[in-house]
């Protein structure tokens, strides 16, 4: 057979060449050089291997900084500000300071003294002054305070008016006491004299006594005032005053007073109300002050002018019988008998 013309099996035993397509940019490998599609897989690994090794050192680096400014974490700390957010509060409850109604008459001391230690402490400075019209008076030592309403006003006395320790005070009572039936003279109802180990309402005055200095600053409602041996409340309920050094105390307000510790009730010939801490002599066995002075010859003497010598009788110009007696803080004055 001819060399074009073999058999068909003949076919399988020749050496077959494959060639690639040819493309317009097609350039024939050469020699010791790896085809270009191998070179761009290696490129590419190598690329993504750069890439993670960089994210990687970046989260390392942040790490790390973050370790060195926070600092080690404690586990203690985290789980006590886990159970800080995770607790719920308790409620919170207010508890009163102190009694939040005054004692009722017969109440213990120890319970006006709770009463007045709740109220709001003021400074004692501002209550050595009383107001008379427009002029204000200075007081010293002495204190002066009036309640909000104008219906009650204390005072203790100035240096050198001594005829009256502790607290006096004018209040307007609704069921003012009658006068003894030996009271001669100005009978003032609503006058209040309380040193600590009596208390006397209503009084024969001969004039303001005290309170001719005028009335003290305004002490408010709720307000603690102390001094001397008083420690005072004022209230809408009344004025609470307690004297320590007696262990005594007093309500003052429109319906009267009201005593508290030491204090009970007696009868007297000066007062138209009387409490003391001691006992009294009885009433029916005691001679009063007055008739207890000797029988003098009467001296002439003017109503209201100074006298010298309490119990002292003097006559008027016109024939009125007068006495010498106690007046306040004015020392002692004529009175008519």
């Amino acid at each position: 057979m001819s060399p074009g013309n073999g058999r068909p099996e003949d076919l399988w035993s020749q050496v077959t060449d494959v060639f690639e397509p040819i493309a317009d940019d097609y350039e024939p490998p050469r020699a010791g050089r790896a085809p270009a599609r191998g070179r761009s897989q290696g490129q590419r690994y190598a690329l993504i291997g750069l890439v993670v090794a960089v994210v990687l050192a970046l989260g390392v680096g942040a790490f790390l900084t973050a370790r060195h400014f926070i600092g080690p974490v404690d586990p203690e700390t985290t789980a006590r500000q886990t159970v800080t957010e995770t607790t719920t509060p308790a409620a919170v409850t207010t508890t009163p300071s102190g009694p939040t109604t005054p004692p009722a008459a017969g109440a213990a001391l120890s319970s006006v003294l709770a009463w007045i230690k709740a109220g709001t402490p003021v400074d004692a400075a501002n209550f050595h002054t009383a107001t008379s019209g427009n002029t204000v008076n200075d007081l010293g030592s002495a204190v002066a305070f009036t309640s909000p309403s104008g219906k009650i006003r204390c005072m203790t006395p100035t240096a050198g008016t001594s005829v009256r320790q502790g607290l006096t005070c004018m209040a307007d009572l609704d069921n003012p006491p009658s006068r003894p039936a030996n009271a001669r003279g100005n009978w003032v109802p609503g006058w209040i004299d309380f040193p600590g180990a009596t208390l006397g309402v209503g009084h024969v005055q001969g004039d303001p006594g005290p309170f001719l200095l005028g009335d003290g600053p305004t002490l408010n409602y709720g307000s603690r005032l102390t001094f001397d041996n008083y420690d005072c409340r004022m209230d809408k309920a009344g004025l609470f005053c307690l004297n320590q050094s007696e262990s005594s105390a007093m309500q003052l307000s429109s319906a009267g007073p009201t005593p508290f510790g030491c204090l009970s009730e007696y009868t007297s010939t000066e007062y138209g109300l009387w409490y003391s801490c001691n006992t009294p002599v009885p009433t029916t066995t005691t001679k009063s002050t007055r008739s207890e002075q000797p029988t003098t010859t009467a001296v002439a003497a003017v109503v209201g002018q100074p006298c010298t010598k309490e119990g002292q009788r003097g006559r008027a110009a016109n024939g009125t019988a007068l006495i010498c007696e106690a007046a306040g803080g004015s020392g002692l004055r004529w009175f008519v008998e």
